[in-house]
């Protein structure tokens, strides 16, 4: 992290205070694990001593939370900044490069000013990255100071009971029941197979007399899909996009739409504004008919689902979705 960057000169002393406090909470688990070796008096004492300490701790630590605050704000303002630069930047190249290809520069011209334009860029994607660690490491302390301080108490397990052994059956009486069993499974089988010959008679009877299947034999819809091996899978409701992980964990995008596209464009439906993994046009869902489709648009990263990457997919419930950095999850819409 450059000068400009680095970080502000109270942060040594809130990773000196996180490590007292540590030391502390392990003291206090030591002693909470070895209780029984002691008086309750003397396990009170000692516990309730480490516990007024480590408040303390806390008390000296929370001043800092608004200071970390504002360093978490700063260092999302400035991604956001450089994310807009880069997209400007790409912008720049594109028509370049549309330029040059309509006859305007020549070779000489083009590939020094392309090598320069990627230098850049490149270098904004370092820097964007670098910020998004120390915001990371900014949000980690944030959670620790506003964790709290408190201890509780670990309660031994209790031993389940075992249940009463079972008296066993005689061996003769064991025999005469598994012959009964046998006898019986072997006349179920035999009537099984009549009764699905005849219902598979009845089948091809009415089929060939009303050109298909009776309204009572057919499947719904999911489950033929599901049974013919296809990757359509039929929604019976819209869905909706949850992000869960990334720059816009929380975000939910309802699929209200016959066409949704993704990606870091201001003009998409789902825009990931500050990632910088993502193309400006990445991929898009369409719905065809009752299914919902994902397509990659050959973006520079892809497009993986369920870990796998993809160019076309059909989208059932809860597939995990990756674009960049940032992963989707596709689900049923509550209404």
């Amino acid at each position: 992290m450059n000068k400009k960057n680095r970080e502000p000169d109270f942060m040594p002393e809130v990773e000196n205070l996180q490590e007292q406090i540590g030391a502390l909470q392990q003291r206090i688990d030591l002693v909470i694990q070895n209780k029984e070796k002691v008086r309750p008096k003397i396990f009170e004492k000692v516990k309730a001593d480490y516990e007024k300490k480590l408040e303390s701790l806390f008390n000296e630590l929370n001043p800092y939370k608004e200071k970390i605050e504002i360093q978490i704000d700063s260092l999302q303002d400035s991604i956001a900044k450089l994310t807009d630069e880069i997209d400007s930047l790409e912008e720049e190249q594109e028509e370049f490069e549309l330029r040059f290809i309509a006859g305007e520069f020549g070779e000489d011209d083009y590939k020094p000013r392309q090598e320069e334009f990627n230098s850049i860029i490149e270098n904004k994607k370092a820097a964007i990255e670098e910020r998004r660690e120390a915001r990371a490491r900014y949000q980690t302390q944030l959670a620790f100071i506003t964790g709290e301080p408190g201890r509780e108490e670990v309660e031994p397990e209790a031993v389940p009971e075992e249940p009463p052994e079972e008296m066993e059956e005689p061996l003769e009486s064991q025999e005469a029941d598994n012959r009964d069993f046998q006898e019986y499974g072997d006349m179920q089988v035999d009537q099984g197979i009549e009764q699905n010959v005849e219902e598979e008679y009845e089948r091809v009877k009415l089929e060939d007399t009303s050109g298909g299947l009776s309204e009572t034999d057919q499947e719904p819809l999911e489950q033929r899909s599901e049974q013919a091996g296809g990757d359509e899978y039929i929604w019976t409701s819209k869905p909706v996009l949850d992000v869960i992980e990334g720059d816009f964990a929380g975000e939910s995008y309802p699929m209200d739409k016959d066409r949704i596209t993704v990606g870091r464009g201001p003009n998409n439906d789902i825009q990931l504004a500050t990632d910088t993994s993502v193309s400006r046009h990445h991929s898009q869902l369409t719905r065809e008919n009752d299914c919902y489709v994902l397509v990659d648009l050959e973006s520079s990263n892809g497009t993986s689902v369920n870990g796998t990457r993809i160019n076309r997919t059909y989208l059932k419930p809860n597939d995990e979705i990756m674009i960049g950095q940032s992963k989707l999850i596709i689900r049923p819409s509550k209404d």
